[in-house]
């Protein structure tokens, strides 16, 4: 006797219902439950028997058959909503699930994620690296795509990041081969951060806080109102930052030597709302609008003692950084013979604001900096999905996206000269997509193909210079997943991704970091592209479980970094230029394992080289790249309401292309007490435990040899709480698959 059970009104497909066999007498013969795909199989004998299907949240329903042979039988389980509002669940989700394109942690009740932002969960993955000052890299390379809820932000990750606070992320998504449905930027894939959102019938409410021993106050409120048609969210948040910083560096050179060391504090504020509205007009048609509005403004002072071989002074700087932030977010669904036909509408607008100034003070000499950055990002979308009776879904659709971004520069010199510069950067991109989906039996196969079309007009109105770009590109994906059995599984991957230069890769501008470092784009730039294959196990069983995986990455015309040295006033110019290919290999593994029934242990490993192959005339970079990372987690489950995490990670030594980066590591330590009949949650946690973790690397150039090391705060204290002071029940759910403009749409 075999089958499948799905929903009455979304014919979607119902895993671990209960399915159990009696006699007419309803004497038991026979149980089991679904799969993931909501199939069921029982061997019985021939005869008559009355089947009973049951699910939290669904109504219990029986069917009486009389066996003389191999029979099937879909069943339709219709909701039942009255039973949801007293459900509680007891299980801790999987930490790490893998699905056919993307690899999907599970961060909500991460101990270690209390009191701290975006930065510090991605800093407990192996294969995220965050650096001392917030920088991201995937599997060895910072060129990635960072998305909230699938949507890109005009911000630097960074300041992105930071300005999410960690009880707010639900999942983390790591798209290391993203399918066509994904806009094709970023060549070494997407991260995509989740966040929380809650629907429930009547009022709910949620406030949460937390303060830490460095000065760091966060709060949070979030509510939600299901009215039958409409469901209603607000969400505040507020954060008040400092972080002190401790800087060295040396150089020894044939043209100067010097010693710097200084004093770094970031102080800042955080203050968002977000709103937004469902509504169900009926059951075919589905309409959401979401704003949001963010500032995001902090002061950077830097004190720094330069002891040089003929002159000593103290050089000083006061940032001021305002990044305020608008976006607005418009969703409609039409839905024809079942929820998994549709046809989607999007469109996603952000306007954000980024007013940069600086004041620098070498002795008695000063000098002003002010950089206005504006951008304006519009995205249209369009999406069609059809499924068949033989398994095959079709999925097309299109992206129309149209960025402006307006650079103005002002310094005012030690000299009193005064220099204006004003950038102007246009772009558009339309890209065209169609992927379809399919299994046989075991094997499951996704098959895409996007075509994108890229245009874009840059303009330098000092020299009147204005240089236009037009690029049409194809890029196809390739997706595999084979279950040997339930529990054991083998995907495959495959995709061209490019990366297209961005604005500091082809802003003219000079920028100054200090006095011996500039940076300077090239508006010449070309895209460069990347071929990416992995191969991804999952083996799983009884009480622990092994994922290994691999892959190899070929980069061609590169967009390549590269520094230029004067050798009269020793100072360094990094620019760019296009030059060369790459041949990239990384492996990764993750152990679970499970040996009491309190004790959860994680381990994730991984190891990156890259061979990079360039015709530059006197490169001094390196042309071999390596790191590898480490991570151990230990989670101890005491009883129902106490929990204990002891985290140990490590970065070892790397190659980078200018420099050699030390190990560090550091030890994280977290306990969480549920209070209040499990409605409110108690953390305490502290990073960096024995204050290890710095950020240690030798530069190497022309002539000389620099070292560096940079020390940020990081043995920290946080207590943390979260109340839910009101609770409704279940509602209904919105039906969108919430349109991802880089990352294509939620499985």
């Amino acid at each position: 006797m075999s089958g499948q059970v799905l929903d009455t009104n979304s014919k979607e497909k119902i895993p671990y219902v209960t399915v159990i066999a009696h006699t007419p007498e309803m004497v038991f013969v026979e149980g089991t439950a679904t799969n993931n795909d909501g199939q069921y199989v029982l061997e019985l004998p021939k005869g008559r028997y009355v089947l009973k299907f049951s699910f939290i949240g669904y109504k219990n329903t029986e069917k009486t058959i009389d066996l003389i042979a191999n029979q099937q039988l879909e069943l339709l389980l219709a909701s039942d909503l009255t039973t949801l509002e007293t459900v509680v669940v007891r299980e801790e989700r999987t930490s790490v699930e893998q699905k056919i394109d993307r690899k999907v942690i599970n961060v909500g009740k991460d101990l270690q994620a209390g009191g701290g932002d975006a930065v510090e969960v991605l800093n407990q993955l192996s294969e995220v690296q965050t650096g001392i000052d917030g920088g991201i890299e995937l599997r060895g390379s910072g060129n990635i795509n960072v998305l909230v809820n699938g949507k890109p932000s005009p911000l630097e990750p960074q300041d992105l990041l930071q300005q999410i606070d960690a009880s707010e992320i639900q999942q983390i998504e790591l798209i290391t081969t993203p399918s066509a449905k994904n806009r094709a930027d970023g060549l070494t894939g997407i991260i995509n951060i989740i966040t929380k959102k809650k629907k429930e019938q009547g009022f709910s409410g949620t406030v949460s806080g937390s303060v830490s021993t460095n000065q760091q106050y966060r709060s949070g409120l979030a509510l939600s109102n299901g009215l039958g048609k409409v469901n209603l969210s607000l969400n505040l948040n507020f954060s008040d930052r400092e972080r002190d910083a401790r800087n060295s560096r040396s150089r020894v050179s044939d043209a100067l030597n010097y010693t710097q060391t200084g004093d770094n504090l970031f102080a800042g504020q955080v203050k968002s709302i977000k709103a937004g509205v469902d509504w169900f007009l009926d059951e075919k048609n589905e309409f959401s609008f979401s704003g949001g509005y963010t500032d995001n403004s902090h002061d950077i002072i830097n004190t720094t003692r330069i002891e040089e071989d003929v002159l000593n002074y103290q050089f000083l700087s006061n940032n001021r950084h305002e990044h305020l932030s608008a976006e607005y977010n418009a969703n409609y669904r039409r839905i024809f013979t079942n929820k998994n036909h549709y046809l989607e509408a999007d469109i996603h607008f952000t306007d954000n604001r980024n007013d940069l100034s600086a004041d620098y003070q070498a002795d008695n000499e000063f000098r002003d900096d002010f950089l206005e950055y504006d951008s304006k990002v519009s995205n249209y979308s369009l999406d069609y999905v059809q499924p068949f009776s033989n398994g095959l879904v079709i999925e097309s659709g299109l992206l129309y996206t149209i960025k402006d971004v307006s650079n103005d520069q002002v310094i005012n010199d030690y000299d009193d000269t005064n220099l204006q510069n004003r950038f102007i950067f246009d772009e558009k991109n339309l890209g065209l997509y169609t992927l379809m989906k399919k299994e046989w039996g075991n094997l499951k196969g996704q098959f895409g193909l996007r075509y994108e079309v890229f245009w874009s007009e840059s303009q330098f109105e000092n020299t009147e210079n204005q240089i236009n770009r037009a690029f049409h590109n194809l890029f196809p994906s390739t997706h595999f997943t084979y279950a040997f059995t339930e529990k054991n599984s083998v995907n495959f991957g495959y995709n061209r991704r490019i990366s297209r230069p961005n604005l500091w890769q082809i802003n003219p501008f000079s920028n100054a970091s200090d006095r011996f470092y500039n940076r300077q784009g090239n508006p010449s730039l070309n895209p460069e592209y990347s071929h990416n294959f992995e191969i991804n196990f999952l083996n799983s069983f009884e009480n622990w479980s092994f994922s290994p995986g691999v892959f190899y990455r070929n980069k061609t015309n590169i967009i390549l970094p590269f520094y230029l040295t004067n050798n009269t006033d020793n100072t360094i110019l990094r620019t760019y230029t296009n030059d060369g290919n790459s041949h990239a290999y990384g492996t990764e593994i993750a152990i679970s394992i499970f040996p009491l029934s309190f004790l959860k242990t994680n381990i994730n490993g991984n190891f990156y080289w890259e061979k990079i192959n360039t015709t530059v005339d006197n490169d001094l970079g390196f042309l071999q790249l390596e790191n590898n990372n480490w991570t151990i987690k230990n989670l101890f489950k005491i009883n129902k309401k106490l929990s204990v995490d002891i985290t140990w990670i490590y970065r070892g030594a790397s190659t980078r292309r200018y420099s050699k980066s030390l190990e560090t590591q550091k030890f994280d330590t977290a306990i969480r007490w549920k209070i209040l009949k499990g409605k409110g949650n108690i953390s305490l946690r502290v990073t960096d435990i024995f204050d290890t973790y710095q950020s240690e690397s030798i530069l190497f150039g022309a002539g000389f040899e620099e070292n560096s090391l940079r020390k940020r705060e990081s043995r920290i204290g946080y207590i943390s709480f979260s109340y839910q002071f009101a609770k409704g029940g279940m509602t209904k759910k919105r039906n969108r698959k919430k349109r991802r403009f880089d990352a294509g749409a939620t499985e």
